[in-house]
């Protein structure tokens, strides 16, 4: 058992040593030292404050070092994602700038007069970025400037392999042409940029008119341009892999090429939704080597070279019936490996996958598992045997922290820090195969401070012990806002008691809005699949720390960080309120108490007009902000339109049928409150006042052709006017109002 041990060990001590040199390596000094510069200018503008310098890795390890020498701030790393991590550590450590996933704070960057040297070495060299429904839920119709910012953020952060798939249709093209398809065959088989994602999953497919070939030109020019910034910032790409997916009818164009006691073409059944997934060719026939050969060589002409391959055969309940899975997990690894010899094959760990015989005949040079949801519902020690994870295969434990791109605040902030406590995952005697950290959000860019916390795991040393929590989120308060403020930082100290805690339940995502959720008067939550439950943490707590930021806001009511916040928790207070004034309304409809039954509606309605009108006054908190990203994108009048119903669809009903998918991306932004959500509970609540009042001839609202009505209704052009009103103003009437209950 020993030597199996160590000889893990060395195999996985040479894939961190690949990973931390394989890019930079592709580099010249000069090439590392102009990309360094160019990142960082295009964060802080010009400068000639920082001297950049390339160091050799330690131990196998990806290492920065941050000094001030004769006046210049001095950033060396061994690649280009630890000199970012350099330089975001400086403005981190001087509080001059703070970049997150939640608005900016940059002030005139200089240097001080003294600065302690920072040497840090990470004790994981792989940080994978991007859940495969990120890219529906938040990126799908992303330009170059939101991904270049995007790029950027990431390498600042540390990220090293992040999973991109703009572009893809391209690539799925390219190889059925070879198979008796024709182009627009195929992209009449692709979904749309918000679902493609669960596609490449083999989850659905589309039965609809086909995407535009302009979309599919403009995917493949972002896909390659997002890659070479990648490649240009020592980033990784990983794109997906081919195990099999294939058009239902592929078995009519094209037979088996061998005789075999196993199946040609494998139904996969159906998903949620009423969606039919696609099938699957058997990876033991020839007819898939072939299929993945033009597919990786596609991949190459799309993305460069490309050696990292996302890939989830039997996703969510796909069927294995008649195969030998070894076997078929084992072509699907050689078609990569004679693609490139070093090809790793990156598989998600999630309800149940990858299963053991799956993983059984996979070479552990060429593998990496990702534990999607470590920080709740970890995969890594799922039989309780504390062996070595998921067979010995090189893993990364990561967060999903957010389903659906939903809104509300969460976070557990106390278990990522317990994995790097003693008693943490990474300091495991028997997890040598962990050599990484991911962030798989199903949505990005909500609760920024998660992120920011996961940046500190990324470069914290194993041995420093369980991180303060209190501690850190005080010099997180002062960085983020450019200022020490003590209420601020006791805001953030509830905050972490509250809404980032892990709290005493097992859950998928947050505690959901119900504003958000389709109108009963028992209802608990918007989606399936989430908490059917209210909030675990004491409401009134939450309501303490947006007093304590809105006494902050004397003095930070200008700093857009602040800003954010402050309508962000303020956000959540009207969510808590809405909840309470519901279970009143319920109370009174029970009690057959007509005048009370009225005002309680009364209260409902405004505290969603009133959340509505919190939320237009951050951008990144509207519906129009969803909207215009898939406007600008689209190269014409029909395509705009097929866009914009596209992303509306996936944060509403998702599928175009009434399904168990309804509300699952659910949001809460303005304009989407008050047009979408607000009226759904009007017309429910006027039906159940005409019941409360005798009216026994009134119907249920057709809730369902509301919704589809309004998904295909093109929005109305708006001139996206500003509230009058600032965020500051706007919290502190919210308080006044709570106060007064």
């Amino acid at each position: 058992m020993k030597n199996i041990k160590n000889y893990r060990s060395a195999i996985i001590s040479l894939i961190m040593l690949l990973v931390c040199s394989y890019n930079s390596q592709a580099q010249s000094v000069d090439e590392f030292k102009q990309n360094s510069a160019n990142l960082i200018e295009r964060l802080i503008g010009k400068n000639d404050i920082f001297h950049i310098e390339k160091i050799e890795p330690k131990n196998n390890k990806s290492l920065f070092e941050v000094e001030l020498v004769d006046k210049k701030i001095v950033l060396r790393g061994n690649n280009i994602t630890a000199v970012a991590s350099a330089f975001h550590t400086y403005l981190r450590v001087t509080k001059q700038a703070h970049f997150s996933w939640g608005r900016d704070r940059v002030d005139k960057v200089t240097v001080p007069a003294s600065f302690d040297k920072i040497v840090k070495a990470s004790p994981v060299d792989l940080y994978y970025q991007f859940n495969f429904t990120a890219h529906g839920y938040s990126t799908p119709y992303w330009s170059w400037e939101e991904w270049e910012r995007e790029i950027d953020l990431m390498a600042l952060n540390g990220i090293t392999h992040p999973l991109i798939i703009s572009g893809i249709e391209s690539v799925y093209i390219s190889t059925f042409i070879h198979f008796g398809y024709t182009e627009e065959e195929i992209r009449s088989w692709l979904v749309l940029p918000a679902h493609i994602p669960w596609q490449l999953m083999g989850n659905i497919y589309s039965t609809n008119d086909a995407i535009s070939q302009s979309l599919v030109n403009n995917r493949k020019v972002l896909g390659r341009k997002i890659a070479n910034r990648l490649r240009e910032l020592d980033m990784t790409p990983v794109l997906p892999g081919y195990y099999g997916l294939v058009p239902n009818d592929f078995a009519n164009r094209n037979s088996a090429s061998e005789s075999a006691t196993e199946p040609f073409i494998l139904p996969q059944g159906g998903w949620a939704g009423g969606y039919d997934r696609p099938s699957l060719i058997n990876p033991n026939q020839t007819t898939f080597s072939l299929l993945a050969k033009h597919y990786y060589t596609a991949i190459e002409e799309v993305f460069g070279e490309v050696n990292y391959f996302a890939a989830d055969p039997f996703h969510e309940g796909g069927k294995t019936s008649g195969i030998l899975v070894p076997a078929a997990a084992n072509k699907i690894q050689q078609s990569m490996l004679d693609h490139d010899e070093d090809s790793v094959w990156v598989l998600q760990a999630w309800h149940g996958n990858p299963r053991k015989d799956l993983l059984s005949s996979l070479s552990i040079d060429n593998t990496l598992v990702i534990d999607l949801w470590g920080d709740e519902s970890p995969a890594w020690n799922r039989d309780g045997t504390n062996n070595a994870a998921f067979e010995g295969m090189p893993w990364a434990w990561s967060i999903i922290q957010n389903f659906g791109g939903n809104s509300g605040l969460t976070g557990n902030l106390d278990t990522i820090a317990q994995q790097f406590s003693p008693l943490g995952v990474f300091n495991n005697a028997n997890q040598d195969n962990l050599i990484g950290l991911g962030m798989a959000m199903e949505g990005i860019e909500q609760n920024p401070v998660v992120m920011d916390f996961m940046f500190d795991m990324r470069w914290r040393d194993r041995n420093a012990g369980y991180q303060d929590i209190g501690q850190w989120l005080d010099d997180y308060s002062e960085r983020r806002y450019g200022a020490t403020n003590p209420h601020a930082q006791a805001a953030w100290r509830i905050l972490a008691d509250t809404v980032y805690h892990s709290g005493p339940y097992h859950r998928e995502g947050t505690i959901e809005n119900i504003f958000t959720a389709r109108p009963s008067l028992t209802t608990l939550k918007a989606s399936s699949w989430a908490p059917n439950y209210g909030p675990y943490y004491n409401e009134k707590a939450l309501e303490n720390a947006l007093s304590l930021l809105v006494e902050a806001g004397s003095k930070l009511k200008d700093i857009e960080t602040y800003q954010y916040d402050l309508i962000d928790v303020a956000r959540q207070v009207v969510a808590n309120k809405g909840r309470k004034i519901l279970a009143k309304l319920n109370k009174s409809y029970q009690r057959k108490n007509v005048a009370d039954f009225k005002k309680q509606k009364d209260l409902f309605l405004e505290a969603m007009l009133v959340q509505d009108d919190l939320l237009s006054s951050i951008e990144e908190f509207t519906l129009s902000n969803w909207l215009n990203k898939a406007n600008t994108f689209a190269d014409n009048a029909d395509d705009q339109k097929i866009f914009e119903e596209n992303s509306k669809r996936i944060i509403t009903t998702w599928a175009p049928i009434d399904s168990n998918l309804q509300d699952y991306s659910n949001r809460e932004w303005s304009g989407l409150i008050k047009d979408y959500y607000y009226p759904r509970w009007v017309s429910f609540l006027n039906y159940k006042e005409a019941l409360l009042t005798g009216h026994t001839e009134a119907t249920p609202p057709n809730l369902w052709v509301f919704e589809d009505n309004w998904v295909k209704t093109q929005a109305k052009e708006e001139t996206n006017q500003e509230n009058l009103k600032t965020p500051y103003e706007l919290a502190k009437a919210l308080l006044l109002t709570v106060n007064a209950q």
